[in-house]
């Protein structure tokens, strides 16, 4: 069961005299003489020492001449024996002896197990020996005790509660570390408004110190969540000053967990205006100073986000001057994205680039940057060692968008050879449907049309798209046509093979039959005449097993080539095909089928499309882009950012930066 801290707390400054009338009866002790008022002389008329009153840890405190616990404890006897007065010659030497002097020593040592073997030794001795009760319930409490903080360093936060609710008299502004200790575990168990509570609690107590108060709210705003945090500051200013206590400090963590959380898409909030200021305050000195420019690269990051490049290339120069290690490695990365965002490609390359050994981003950036360049239309003269050093910059964070840009850069050069095997080396590092095509096509450009035309049936069962894409070279379209054994089919074969789909078609046209029927339909998709093909494979649904399967997989490329998604999931369906043509079918008729939706307008479904087509098959760049935009167009912001920060950590682009330009909001910082 979960006990309100609220309950907790009110049980336990009621018991230990922590309540509204706690200020003045410790006033009236504060002023005590060294031998307390004469209880006859105060009225009480009762002995020294009464039957039934429990006065050992009484005379410890005394003893240890400790006279704040002696106050305690001499208001809780009162609480308990209304008609007890405490001893007149309390610090006399006289009254200071306590035959439980021992045992109470070694509870003041934390030797609780000694204390407990000690105990037991005395009653072996003395049946009717009795350790003091006070003693008994002060060894009790303590022990929870331990087993709260040992629960909490090992953070067991149930532990943590269920410690407390066995007694709750251990909760007090008196001792804070339990206090706050109690607050992060409900912090961490998800019960935040109980953790509030207890921090606004210990920050409310008149009798609480600055610097505790100070502690007390940096350990809230380090758990809480930012609303919480902010608001436990604001009612902090409102109860009045507390003398002594700044918590400018304070302001300034929570500033940056908000401006953290807010970049790194944990929550949708922009940091205030108030929070913006407190940022940019000059930074203090000594162990105040911002030596790591935390404030600079946040506001850096900020303006980047609202599209203020210019703002923040210059926060971002003036904090990788003043640091060193990864501060400086994240304000380099920053720099070289602001002058990208300016339209500085070169410059933002040439930073990335000298300095991507220090920084796994900063290599990530370089690729990406070079990458995009390569890949334009207008690519800029390559520098000496400028392409050795994005090579090796690839090979190093096995990229295959660097590998892919790097096979379509040697393509339009015509060194093929090249240009094959570094797509080659992006299609095995999990490279998209178009280091696939690049595959194919440098293939084909070497002269190799079979392997060219085997690569493009492997390719397709990954990549639908590839369906579409039309060869001189012979295909075989992901299935081969019945086999004749002779006559004028197999002339057809023989021409379809030689590269001929005209040829082909000429002479299995006046052929009859079901694998006629199928070798046509291969044919006119060769010649990309997906409609008639269309027909042909119906013709040959009348086959055998293999035959009829092989007809309906390739009407549904048929479908799919013409745009009629759905068309082409019920003639994969129509027979019984394997579990990857029919997942390689119903991927691409769900690809255009979000994109058709989305031409419409129709954005929810396009997301709904593109979740059905998710479980069937990883989503390609292309898709996730469609994603991006089609979460914008539906409000989920958060998702958005996820997608779009994701895709241009992998490779930035212009589409990429369009989707997170369009997300971030204008934020107050000030003008360019």
């Amino acid at each position: 069961m979960l006990v309100r801290p609220r309950l907790l707390l009110g049980a336990a400054l009621l018991v230990h005299g922590l309540g509204g009338g706690s200020a003045a009866l410790a006033q009236t002790f504060a002023s005590a003489p060294e031998t307390l008022p004469d209880p006859v002389a105060a009225g009480a008329g009762a002995a020294l020492a009464q039957p039934g009153v429990d006065e050992s840890a009484l005379r410890y405190y005394a003893a240890q001449n400790n006279r704040e616990r002696v106050e305690a404890e001499i208001r809780r006897l009162r609480t308990l024996h209304p008609g007890w007065v405490p001893p007149k010659d309390l610090f006399t030497g006289a009254a200071r002896a306590n035959p439980n002097q021992d045992l109470w020593d070694l509870f003041a040592q934390d030797r609780l197990d000694l204390l407990r073997t000690e105990i037991a030794r005395r009653q072996a001795g003395d049946a009717g020996w009795q350790p003091p009760a006070e003693l008994l319930e002060k060894m009790a409490r303590k022990e929870t005790r331990l087993r709260l903080i040992q629960a909490s360093e090992a953070s067991r936060h149930a532990d943590v509660i269920a410690a407390i609710e066995t007694d709750p008299m251990l909760l007090t502004v008196a001792d804070l570390d339990v206090l706050w200790r109690v607050a992060a575990a409900y912090a961490a168990s998800g019960a935040t408004a109980e953790a509030f509570d207890l921090y606004a609690l210990a920050l409310s107590a008149g009798e609480v110190a600055a610097t505790d108060k100070r502690a007390t709210a940096q350990k809230a705003v380090a758990v809480l969540p930012l609303s919480q945090s902010q608001r436990l500051l604001e009612d902090l200013r409102r109860a009045g000053a507390t003398p002594g206590l700044d918590v400018s400090d304070v302001e300034r963590d929570l500033a940056r967990r908000w401006a953290s959380d807010y970049l790194e898409l944990r929550q949708d909030v922009a940091p205030s205006q108030a929070m913006l200021e407190i940022l940019a305050r000059p930074a203090g000195a000594g162990a105040e100073a911002d030596r790591e420019m935390i404030n600079a690269r946040l506001l850096g990051w900020l303006h980047r986000r609202a599209g203020r490049h210019g703002e923040a290339l210059r926060l971002f120069e003036q904090a990788s001057a003043g640091t060193t290690g990864a501060a400086a490695a994240d304000a380099l990365l920053g720099r070289a994205l602001s002058l990208a965002g300016l339209g500085r490609g070169a410059e933002a390359e040439q930073i990335a680039g000298d300095n991507r050994q220090i920084s796994s981003a900063l290599e990530d950036l370089f690729i990406g940057l070079v990458a995009e360049d390569l890949t334009s239309a207008t690519p800029r003269p390559a520098a000496e060692g400028r392409l050795e050093a994005f090579a090796e910059a690839v090979r190093n964070r096995q990229s295959a968008a660097g590998a892919s840009a790097l096979g379509w850069y040697a393509f339009s050069l015509k060194q093929h050879a090249a240009a094959a095997a570094w797509f080659e080396t992006a299609v095995a590092w999990g490279g998209d449907d178009k280091a696939a095509e690049g595959h194919v096509l440098a293939t084909l450009a070497l002269g190799d049309r079979t392997a060219a035309t085997a690569l493009l049936a492997t390719y397709t069962g990954r990549h639908p798209r590839l369906a579409s894409l039309t060869l001189t070279a012979p295909r075989t379209g992901g299935a081969a046509p019945g086999r004749s054994g002779g006559g004028a089919l197999a002339k057809a074969e023989k021409a379809r093979k030689a590269g001929d789909p005209a040829g082909c078609l000429r002479l299995a046209g006046p052929v009859a039959g079901a694998e006629a029927a199928l070798l046509r339909g291969w044919c006119l998709m060769d010649l990309d005449r997906p409609e008639e093909a269309a027909l042909a494979f119906n013709a040959a649904l009348s086959g055998d097993r293999k035959t009829s399967r092989d007809a309906a997989y390739g009407r549904s490329l048929a479908m799919l080539r013409v745009g009629r998604s759905f068309d082409a999931v019920e003639a994969a369906q129509s027979v019984d095909q394997p579990v990857e043509r029919r997942q390689e079918v119903a991927s691409a008729a769900l690809a255009q089928a979000a994109a058709s939706a989305f031409e419409a307008g129709n954005y929810a479904g396009t997301l709904a499309a593109l979740d059905r087509r998710r479980l069937l098959v990883p989503e390609p760049r292309d898709l996730m882009l469609l994603r991006g935009w089609a979460l914008i167009h539906t409000g989920q912001k958060t998702a958005a950012r996820e997608v779009f920060t994701l895709l241009d950590r992998q490779l930035s682009s212009k589409e990429t930066r369009a989707g997170l330009q369009e997300l971030d909001p204008i934020l107050v910082l000030g003008r360019e």
